[in-house]
């Protein structure tokens, strides 16, 4: 049978409903796909009569609310968890999970801390804008900063110096286009922290708000710093001024690896 590529994150058609049902096997690829209150596709897997294979999916346990399991339920086989949280929920309802982190992690393959770089990536995202703004404008002070927009619509740009460059972000290329000139990332995504390790770039990793997905990143032992223009910035100089973390690269290896067999051991593959 032919492949069929669906994107999760846009409207489904009555093709593509059909197009799914003919499968005989339906790749989840990360995301918050075993929650319906987070992903708008997750309902429609529970009408799917073929092989789910999810890989790196994970719950949300955002506003504390009551887990809803029906969709982990509706999956015959070995679960690959983007997260310790939703792994640990897993094995607690008796439902197979692997924990094997998130796709991200493949955009890089360090070995080691990088030693160059002359720019800060600020990736803050939408979450306490004022206090963005007053990190970017302290930082633009002494150094070049690149800013990436991940939503543009939501993300607005506001006055800054010469010293600062807007990314209106549209592919993984521009990302890693962007990211190769960084000497340390200051973000409060997931998706801008991930891609920053694997490539070897120190991150500042900066939220106010808790989120189960987060768990990964403490995993890996990233700590996480609240919304604190003086502290952000001073956790930015004390990299830019040649300190590293003690971040276990190893780590990101290990888990890379651990995918690597959950996708050989779960995907049908045609002999």
């Amino acid at each position: 049978r032919p492949d069929v590529s669906i994107s999760s994150f846009g409207n489904l058609t009555s093709q593509d409903v059909e197009s799914l049902t003919k499968c005989d096997q339906v790749i989840l690829p990360g995301a918050t796909m075993l929650d319906t209150k987070e992903h708008s596709f997750a309902p429609l897997l529970k009408g799917l009569s073929c092989k789910l294979i999810p890989i790196g999916v994970a719950l949300s346990d955002q506003s504390k609310h009551d887990l809803d399991l029906d969709i982990a339920r509706s999956i015959s086989g070995l679960i690959g968890s983007r997260d310790p949280y939703t792994h640990k929920a897993l094995l607690e309802a008796d439902l197979p999970s692997r924990f094997v982190g998130c796709s991200t992690l493949f955009l890089g393959g360090a070995k080691d801390w990088r030693k160059t770089g002359e720019r800060v990536v600020c990736s803050l995202g939408i979450d306490r804008p004022s206090v963005f703004r007053e990190c970017v404008n302290r930082l633009s002070q002494s150094k070049k900063l690149d800013i990436i927009q991940h939503v543009p619509k939501l993300e607005r740009k506001f006055p800054t110096n010469e010293n600062v460059t807007w990314h209106a972000l549209n592919s993984l290329d521009q990302l890693e286009r962007v990211y190769s000139s960084a000497s340390v990332v200051v973000t409060g995504r997931l998706h801008g922290a991930l891609p920053a390790l694997a490539m070897g770039i120190p991150v500042v990793f900066a939220t106010d708000h808790w989120d189960s997905r987060f768990t990964l990143l403490e995993w890996l032992g990233i700590e996480s710093w609240s919304m604190d223009p003086e502290l952000i910035c001073d956790k930015v100089d004390y990299i830019t001024d040649g300190h590293r973390t003690d971040f276990p690269l190893n780590r990101i290896r290990e888990i890379k690896d651990g995918m690597k067999a959950f996708i050989s051991e779960t995907i049908l593959w045609d002999s």
